[in-house]
């Protein structure tokens, strides 16, 4: 089956293999079959020095507008900036977010809604609901400062 006629919509996972110490693959693995069943996805690993980032500019720039954050909260928070930051200045509203909880906590996922072997899951493309996402400017004694989209 080509890509053109693949009905499944197109999406960028982004994979953080770091997070519930370490078992982000084994446990990415255990649900990536179910994305494959809704999407048709690339999957990108976080990495320190974020050339992560790189795949998300080169998605929008493919047309990509669905993205899935599979990690832990802080790759939420991550992939969220990163889209809030796209380089093509796209506005939110045009992108969607889904999520793989695969951190300890997985607060992004509580109340949990669909869990799949033990792995909460935001992923329905058919059910996106419209969210307010809002920038925290802060700063420090000292001077230090920071930005968060939440």
């Amino acid at each position: 089956m080509s890509p053109r006629s693949d009905p499944r919509p197109e999406a960028l996972v982004l994979l953080n293999p770091a997070s519930r110490g370490g078992r982000g693959r084994a446990l990415w693995a255990r649900v990536a079959p179910l994305l494959a069943r809704h999407w048709r996805f690339e999957l990108a690993e976080t990495d320190p020095r974020a050339a992560w980032r790189i795949a998300i500019a080169r998605a929008l720039s493919r047309g990509v507008r669905s993205f899935v954050a599979a990690g832990g909260d802080g790759t939420v928070g991550a992939v969220v900036d990163a889209l809030a930051d796209n380089p093509r200045g796209l506005p939110l509203d045009r992108l969607r977010l889904g999520a793989v909880g695969l951190g300890s906590s997985n607060d992004f996922h509580k109340p949990p809604g669909r869990v799949v072997a033990g792995v909460p899951l935001r992923i329905d493309p058919r059910h996106c609901r419209r969210r307010d996402v809002c920038l925290v400017r802060w700063t420090l004694p000292g001077a230090a400062s920071g930005r968060r989209h939440m």
